[in-house]
């Protein structure tokens, strides 16, 4: 297996059913499909071209709640913006 694979075990080790996992957005599909395939909810935050693609760790921590479990960062540069 490769990434996703990965990606799929990590998410599903630290969630249960209906848990909320923060995933970026623009981002690549499979983030949520992994999410949604482990039974959580996948929740996008914004990567804003004002901020240069780059994640606002205000807007992250204003949509956590109880229910997030999990942040996913993209940090390969081609996937899918190049930042």
């Amino acid at each position: 297996m490769g990434g996703i694979g990965a990606l799929f075990g990590g998410i599903r080790a630290v969630v249960d059913t209906d848990e909320e996992v923060l995933i970026p957005g623009p981002g690549r599909p499979n983030y949520a499909m992994v999410v949604e395939a482990a039974a959580a909810r996948p929740l996008r935050y914004p990567l804003r071209a004002e901020n240069h693609y780059f994640p606002d760790v205000d807007e992250i921590e204003a949509m956590l709640t109880a229910r997030t479990r999990a942040l996913v960062i993209n940090n390969s540069p081609s996937n899918p913006l190049g930042t």
